[in-house]
């Protein structure tokens, strides 16, 4: 299955928390908070997502993950899966190390698992391979691209959702 289809199945599955991390004054590392911030200007007005722009403390929105009670959680990061720049890849927690370094005082993989436990709902990690995480750095080419293909796919796959969700309540009402 596409990562296209992938996410299209998870925005139709019910309420979503899309959850953006990462350092901006860090190069690549930014780009989970750059497209959550982005997102929130396409989607703002869905009722089923929750969009949240963590920066690189992303533990001190777990309150606010919780009380939104989303069927789904997806946490956006610039993490290393040893691919090319810019590109992405969708993790379960259990696909993810504990110990893979982070940019972050709580590791994705450490945040997903207690979410997880907390929740017991579907966690996911979509990573997006950095270039550079050097301090003062500007973001690479392969990540800004990767950022507008993900808010593209993103938008169209909750758009469809949408479609797909009042078609389905006009069925149910006829």
């Amino acid at each position: 299955m596409s990562l296209e289809e992938q996410l299209r199945s998870l925005f139709s599955s019910g309420s979503v928390v899309v959850l953006g991390m990462g350092n901006e004054l860090r190069a690549d590392d930014g780009a989970g908070t750059v497209l959550a911030r982005r997102l929130l200007g396409s989607l703002n007005s869905n009722q089923r997502i929750t969009i949240i722009s963590a920066g690189s403390s992303p533990e001190n929105y777990l309150g606010s993950i919780l009380a939104a009670k989303p069927d789904a959680v997806v946490l956006i990061d610039a993490a290393e899966s040893g691919g090319a720049a810019g590109e992405v890849s969708l993790h379960d927690a259990e696909s993810l190390s504990a110990t893979r370094p982070s940019t972050h005082s709580l590791s994705p993989s450490l945040l997903m698992k207690m979410l997880s436990l907390s929740s017991g709902k579907k966690i996911l990690l979509l990573a997006i391979q950095p270039k550079s995480l050097a301090l003062g750095d500007e973001m690479s080419p392969e990540v800004n691209g990767a950022i507008d293909r993900l808010e593209e796919i993103i938008v169209r796959a909750v758009r469809e959702s949408e479609r797909d969700s009042s078609f389905c309540e006009k069925d149910a009402a006829e």
